[in-house]
């Protein structure tokens, strides 16, 4: 009898190492908690079928596929551990090229879809909670739009029609489209690990394997100099192309530099009152003030540096006490914390200019990293950037506005921290193409010979001032991405301030390849 039930027991575990078929009925022993199993039977009861379907079964997972009530066909996946379901998901199939390494993502959305097609709302409010995920429907955002979504659907199971995948360095995305429903998004917060295009990682695998055939294949006597030629001659022919496409974008910066020149020249003639003073107008508002000539000291600062290389300070292993390096350097902000949080608070300069930071700490092994913390929201097609900041899309797809978001986040962050040490952790390293013109008696051009450059410049130049920045223009010209930046450098104790127009130029990777800078120094306050 015991060799009998033995036999059985083998059988038992064959089977099911074979996925095989089986009606499963689900009950509570079958899932780590209460909670699961009360998931299931609500995701049940709004598709309404009865709790006892085929399944297939494996260790790590139950597969289903159940008709609904209106004969739709869904494929239900039940994850296990120690042959205990912790995790369901519905099967979704998304849009996205098969190269795109996301399938963590992927399992979220499928885990999202399960709990917003149950009939208990907290399911689905307990997962954004637990993941930080971010709904968009009906031009609202969070919980709001949660509460839109929750209550259109609240007899029916969202029925998708199809999902095309956003991707980003900071957030990965899905728009879901629906039938006779109305469309949504999610988005999940990446990790800055993820590889994100796996396909380029193919192709330099690709390209050092067919390098690698090629110098074996010279090394042979016989076949050595006609396949030295034809290497040659390919290397010819990739370098004159090569040449072709940066000619190309050559001719590309010139005409965007002639009219970005054109333009300031235009914005100074406009301004120019007389020989000693001028008016300019302040964010294009009608608001006057006069520049003093007599003295251009960051003229002379410039012509004296900008050929000078600057270097950051590494201060990774030498701050001890966060919170006091802050107060130290941001003496006239008020700096609140919340566990690795930093936000560093400062009335807006003229109710237009913000210099509000969020910072994120981050301690390792060598010290401490610190970053421009993600804090903005994308809702009625305008990036709202907590830090007092409002910037709408204009002409951009919804691709490229939503890759952008946290790029302009950093971008600002970054610029308000001029004038300090926090810079240094900031800067983003690049060897940006930078022009800056500083108005005066005379206007002067310098070319310097990186933006990272010039902002290390700039900010020995700035120190212990107040600098403001906000990016106050976003649009596409000839299919390349403009921005343009208005900054403040100010100087209460003198009661001035310098003033700047920034102009950044990105390609068509959305890389930043070209800043121009006109600057306005030794501007009167006017109380």
């Amino acid at each position: 009898m015991q060799k009998k039930n033995q036999r059985v027991f083998v059988v038992f575990i064959l089977l099911i190492s074979l996925n095989y078929l089986f009606s499963f009925t689900a009950n509570q022993y079958n899932f780590t908690s209460f909670y699961q199993f009360e998931m299931f039977n609500s995701w049940l009861k709004k598709a309404g079928v009865k709790n006892d379907n085929i399944a297939s079964l494996s260790k790590e997972k139950i597969i289903m596929q159940i008709t609904d009530e209106s004969k739709n066909k869904i494929d239900i996946v039940l994850i296990m551990k120690n042959w205990k379901v912790i995790q369901q998901l519905e099967k979704v199939k998304i849009n996205a090229n098969e190269n795109y390494d996301f399938e963590k993502y992927h399992t979220l959305l499928e885990e999202f879809i399960f709990r917003i097609n149950t009939v208990n709302k907290r399911y689905i409010q307990d997962f954004i909670s637990d993941t930080n995920t971010q709904i968009y429907y009906e031009n609202e955002i969070g919980s709001t739009a949660l509460n839109l979504l929750w209550n259109d659907n609240l007899d029916s199971r969202i029925n998708i029609e199809s999902i095309d995948f956003i991707y980003s360095k900071k957030f990965i995305g899905f728009k879901i489209y629906c039938i006779n429903q109305k469309d949504f998004s999610v988005y999940f917060k990446a990790n800055l690990d993820l590889k994100m295009l796996l396909i380029n990682k193919k192709v330099s695998e690709n390209f050092a394997e067919n390098e690698l055939q090629i110098a074996k294949q010279v090394s042979y006597i016989g076949e050595d100099i006609k396949r030295n030629i034809e290497f040659k001659i390919e290397r010819v022919i990739a370098d004159f192309i090569e040449k072709q496409h940066a000619i190309q974008k050559e001719i590309d910066i010139i005409m965007y530099e002639n009219r970005i020149q054109y333009e300031d020249s235009k914005f100074s003639l406009e301004k120019q009152l007389s020989d000693t003073e001028k008016k300019i107008s302040f964010l294009e508002e009608k608001k006057t003030e006069t520049v003093k000539l007599e003295s251009n000291k960051l003229s002379q600062y410039f012509t004296k540096n900008h050929k000078v290389a600057f270097s950051r300070i590494l201060l990774n292993n030498k701050i001890q006490d966060f919170g006091s390096f802050l107060k130290k350097e941001f003496p006239s902000f008020r700096i609140s914390r919340e566990k690795n949080s930093y936000t560093l608070y400062i009335e807006d300069f003229r109710n237009e200019l913000s210099g509000e930071i969020s910072l994120l700490l981050e301690h390792n092994k060598d010290g401490i990293n610190v970053y421009a913390e993600d804090s903005f929201v994308i809702q009625n097609n305008k990036i709202v950037f907590s830090e007092g900041c409002e910037i709408s899309k204009g002409n951009l797809s919804e691709n490229e506005f939503y890759s952008i978001a946290p790029y302009i986040n950093q971008l600002l962050i970054t610029h308000r921290t001029i004038g300090t040490e926090l810079l240094n952790f900031l800067l983003f390293p690049g060897s940006v193409s930078t022009k800056v013109i500083i108005n005066g008696t005379e206007r002067r051009m310098f070319n310097v010979s990186t933006y990272t450059n010039c902002l290390l410049m700039l900010s020995k130049y700035w120190a212990n001032r107040i600098v403001y920045f906000n990016i106050t223009g976003l649009k596409k010209v000839n299919n390349y991405i403009e921005l343009r930046g208005s900054l403040a450098a100010v100087d209460n104790l003198k009661n001035k301030y310098d003033y700047a127009e920034i102009r950044f130029h990105l390609d068509k990777n959305l890389k930043m390849d070209l800043v121009m800078m006109s600057i306005y120094p030794e501007l009167q306050m006017i109380p």
